[in-house]
C-alpha cells in the first residue's frame, strides 16, 4: 500500500519543498505531540517522492 500523504515537521524541509513548487495541503498541529506540521500529497508524477529523495541525499 502506498502512502498518500507526507507529514513534514521541519521548517527547512517545508521551505525546500516549497522552493520546488510543491504546495502543502494544510498546516496543522499533530494531535499527540502538538508539533506544527505540513501535510503534502504524493502525486502520480512522483514529484514529491523525487524531491524528498533529493532532500535526503543533500541534507544528511
Amino acid at each position: 500500500m502506498h502512502r498518500k500523504y507526507y507529514q513534514c515537521f521541519s521548517y527547512k524541509q517545508k521551505d525546500f519543498l516549497k522552493s520546488k513548487n510543491i504546495d502543502y495541503l494544510i498546516k496543522c498541529r499533530h494531535y499527540e505531540t502538538g508539533k506544527r506540521m505540513w501535510i503534502f500529497i504524493f502525486d502520480n508524477d512522483s514529484v514529491l517522492s523525487n524531491a524528498l529523495t533529493e532532500w535526503s541525499n543533500t541534507n544528511p
